[in-house]
């Protein structure tokens, strides 16, 4: 067997990497819910599934008026940092058992995020490739029972489906990703590789409307306005001294920059996402919209300042995205996409010894730093290797 055609000889379909992802999802389920201890974060006992319970919990605040942005330390170890939209979806799991719950949540996610995979319409091969490399950063998406895969899946489902000029759709998995965490806004700069533009902003409205005002069926708008102010005020507030796996924590851990560095790269950051505009000409080009997504999903991550390891299934999930899609030469390619995953995905599991992982990976935001090169290959192929708008009938 060949190494190029390896992945199409796989003798499964790859539907049933559906069935995997579901197993592996329930089992992280079962193993936080009856065999991991609770541990203590910010000075409260936490259950290994406390992001979950926040989840939960976030519909109960909202359905007893409550400041869903408050610390509730009886009921769970962390705030809550989502949209009022977001606490009124978790009203299904509200009313179920917390095991089943769980469970059902995490199943949720990778559910989405294969739906969002195969929304791609990859060849049976590219689809293989895929759902393997990603999978690691997967299992550590799940075991913190993240939104993160949710988000990484409606992302890819967004480009997919705007490419193929299902606009309303495409915008109701954009807008959802930024009602869930803000920086999915920076997606909707796919704005620019779509002709139908005046499509796009009649159903960003009403996608934005939506989302906004759902909550005040049952809450009114001078509750549901409350609540918004809260959750601005929690966000101005949620700033701390934290430099995540990102560029920031590159900086810090490697040069020492302090917390005062943050809004300096961030709008740096901010200015190196907004030059592929300048490549007006190429908004068009088939590969266009795939690497500028790419970008976006790197980007989201290495200029969070709270980015967590599980995270990184976003950022990863771009990788696969730009190897498929990149038309620079395979070597490179995989030798970078290798990096990344190395340093990712392999970087927390065994086959680095726990001195290397506590001593170097861990302090020195390794687990950033092929993303980061990534994100400058990226802007690279994009300002300078794309080629002049063309006719073309590929929307996949």
């Amino acid at each position: 067997m060949s190494k190029a055609n390896f992945w199409e000889r796989l003798p499964f379909s790859p539907k049933l990497w559906l069935l995997f992802y579901l197993l592996m999802a329930l089992a992280v389920s079962l193993q936080l819910y009856y065999l991991r201890g609770n541990s203590v974060l910010h000075g409260i006992e936490s259950t290994p599934y406390n992001n979950y319970l926040i989840f939960k919990q976030s519909f109960w605040h909202l359905l007893e008026h409550k400041d869903l942005y408050d610390w509730y330390p009886k009921e769970t170890a962390d705030l809550f940092k989502y949209s009022p939209f977001f606490a009124l979806l978790m009203a299904p799991w509200a009313f179920l058992p917390t095991p089943i719950g769980l469970a059902l949540w995490n199943m949720l996610n990778v559910g989405i995020f294969f739906w969002g995979i195969r929304q791609i319409r990859l060849p049976k091969g590219s689809a293989h490739f895929f759902m393997a490399f990603v999978f690691m950063e997967l299992v550590s998406s799940t075991q913190n029972s993240q939104t993160n895969a949710l988000i990484a899946g409606l992302l890819l489902a967004g480009l997919a489906l705007l490419r193929r000029e299902q606009i309303f759709w495409a915008l109701g998995a954009l807008w959802l990703t930024v009602y869930i965490k803000l920086f999915g806004i920076v997606a909707l700069m796919l704005f620019f590789s779509t002709p139908k533009k005046g499509k796009f902003i009649i159903y960003s409205v009403f996608w934005v409307l939506f989302y906004s005002l759902s909550p005040a069926l049952y809450m009114g708008l001078d509750e549901l306005w409350w609540q918004y102010q809260n959750w601005g005020r929690m966000l101005a507030e949620d700033h701390g001294i934290s430099y995540g796996f990102s560029l920031m924590g590159i900086l810090h851990s490697w040069f020492g920059f302090g917390d005062d560095i943050k809004k300096p790269v961030l709008l740096v950051g901010v200015l190196l996402m907004l030059l592929p505009l300048l490549r007006w000409k190429s908004f068009y080009q088939p590969r266009f919209a795939p690497l500028l997504l790419a970008a976006i999903m790197v980007w989201v991550i290495i200029f969070n300042h709270r980015a967590e390891s599980a995270t990184f299934i976003i950022a990863i999930s771009a990788a696969a995205l730009w190897y498929l899609r990149s038309a620079l030469p395979k070597k490179l390619r995989l030798s970078l996409l290798l990096f990344c995953f190395v340093f990712s995905s392999l970087s927390p599991t065994d086959i680095f010894p726990a001195f290397i992982r506590n001593q170097f990976i861990i302090p020195y935001c390794i687990k950033a730093l092929g993303f980061v090169i990534l994100y400058v290959v990226l802007l690279y192929e994009l300002l300078f290797l794309l080629p002049k708008n063309q006719a073309t009938n590929s929307q996949n």
